[in-house]
């Protein structure tokens, strides 16, 4: 099953779709980067995280603390309790500097 969510990236509004968590993909999509979480290798593309699996590649949910250095497509701007985050699929990324660079952690609420 495909989620499907808007892309708004410069101005321009286009239909991104992507599986839901628990679903199986034979291969990883196209410049996909590995994202290793305590210790836990993923590999991510517009904020979909892939796990490998015997016959192929798991889509999981993010994990708390990845840290991403771009926002998935389609991710807006919220407030919550006055802390400003961004949502996307229901997973909250926070910005935060690290190491002089704009990055987005996945976040807990």
């Amino acid at each position: 099953m495909l989620l499907i969510s808007a892309d708004l990236t410069l101005g321009q509004r286009r239909t991104v779709r992507h599986h839901r968590h628990g679903h199986v993909v034979k291969t990883l999509p196209r410049g996909h980067a590995k994202v290793v979480v305590r210790g836990v290798t993923y590999h991510s593309r517009g904020g979909v995280f892939h796990r490998p699996q015997a016959t192929g590649w798991l889509v999981v949910a993010p994990p708390m603390g990845a840290v991403l250095t771009a926002l998935p497509p389609g991710a807006r701007l919220v407030r919550v309790k006055g802390v400003r985050d961004h949502l996307h699929n229901g997973v909250h990324y926070r910005p935060m500097i690290r190491n002089g660079v704009s990055v987005y952690v996945v976040a807990r609420l």
